[in-house]
């Protein structure tokens, strides 16, 4: 059984390694490198099932963040597209057409 303080170590190993003052500088840990780190976990126990779930769990992952990345992408050009190129100010009574570019100077 392990003693009670080893999560503790293992939190400090984690921030150490965050920030790039582990063994390798510059060293980040992602998501990738915690998949990675998991399969070959469940590899190493012997567990197929396991590394093989995480395996194509995080492929779907990835490519649902891909798909709603993309969405959201095309979401914005089209709001942005919807942009008016001139706008009407209506000042003092008087009325005058000013472009998008004037109107962000003043």
């Amino acid at each position: 059984m392990a003693p009670t303080w080893t999560p503790l170590l293992h939190h400090h190993a984690l921030q150490r390694a965050n920030r790039g003052n582990g063994c390798h500088p510059g060293l980040v840990l992602d998501i990738n490198a915690l998949m990675v780190l998991a399969t070959v976990g469940a590899l190493a126990i012997g567990d197929y099932t396991e590394g093989a779930a995480i395996v194509v769990l995080f492929a779907i992952a990835a490519w649902l963040e891909a798909k709603c990345g993309r969405r959201a992408r095309e979401a914005v050009s089209a709001v942005v597209a919807m942009q008016p190129a001139t706008a009407t100010l209506a000042d003092s009574g008087k009325s005058r057409r000013l472009t998008l570019f004037q109107s962000l100077q003043k």
